[in-house]
């Protein structure tokens, strides 16, 4: 391959990377939108279980809506971390991205696990006729699917990208993604302890974390892109 072939394949890999970075934001975005507004009466951080379990039987619609938004969410940072590693191989990181890339797979079929439980039997199982501490043992079965163990692979995954692209990064992504590690593995205690308050908080410090990142890292794959072309 010559230089000129490899330079140009350097160029579209990190222009990709950029796109896929700003769907992940656009996604998370969405996600984050959902979970404020759709998701947020049925989760833990409404401490009465009564009313979660009513919020989630007069709400199926919207709330299977608010989980596919995150369903979206998590193949979006799957295809994001998979292109980043794409690019960042040709830089010679090969080690780093195919173990983020296997992380990231491995978050996201324990994250889809998760809210699949949560799609597809908490709805229809919110019904007085059933027990209501078997639908509650369901629904902690899903937080440590997807808050624990997914998002403790998410948060490994995104911290192996950005040690990827720590030399090239400013201090705000390096920030971003410093914070990512801090919140991520916060809110996964949080998940296997059963705290509502800690993945409340870990949460909201978490989501506008990610969307620092994921935008600062646009903006660098579309800056490396156009440095490969030149």
């Amino acid at each position: 391959m010559t230089v000129a072939q490899r330079k140009s394949d350097s160029a579209r890999a990190w222009r990709r990377a950029s796109i896929a970075a700003w769907a992940a934001l656009a996604a998370h975005l969405l996600a984050g939108l959902a979970l404020l507004v759709v998701l947020r009466d049925g989760l833990d951080t409404n401490p009465d279980a009564a009313s979660r379990l009513a919020y989630i039987a007069e709400h199926r619609a919207a709330w299977i809506g608010g989980w596919l938004t995150w369903h979206a969410a998590s193949l979006s940072i799957v295809v994001f971390i998979v292109l980043i590693a794409a690019a960042a191989r040709m830089g010679g990181q090969a080690a780093l991205a195919r173990v983020a890339v296997a992380f990231v797979i491995g978050a996201v079929a324990m994250d889809l696990a998760g809210q699949t439980l949560l799609i597809g039997f908490m709805p229809p199982a919110a019904d007085p006729l059933i027990d209501p501490a078997f639908i509650l043992r369901v629904h902690r079965i899903a937080v440590l699917l997807s808050g624990y163990a997914g998002n403790g692979l998410y948060t490994l995954a995104s911290l192996l990208t950005a040690a990827q692209l720590w030399r090239e990064s400013n201090g705000l992504m390096r920030l971003a993604g410093l914070t990512i590690g801090v919140s991520g593995a916060a809110l996964s205690v949080a998940a296997l302890v059963g705290s509502a308050q800690g993945m409340y908080w870990s949460n909201a410090v978490l989501l506008p974390a990610i969307l620092l990142w994921l935008g600062c890292v646009a903006l660098l794959a579309r800056r490396l892109a156009r440095s490969a072309a030149a």
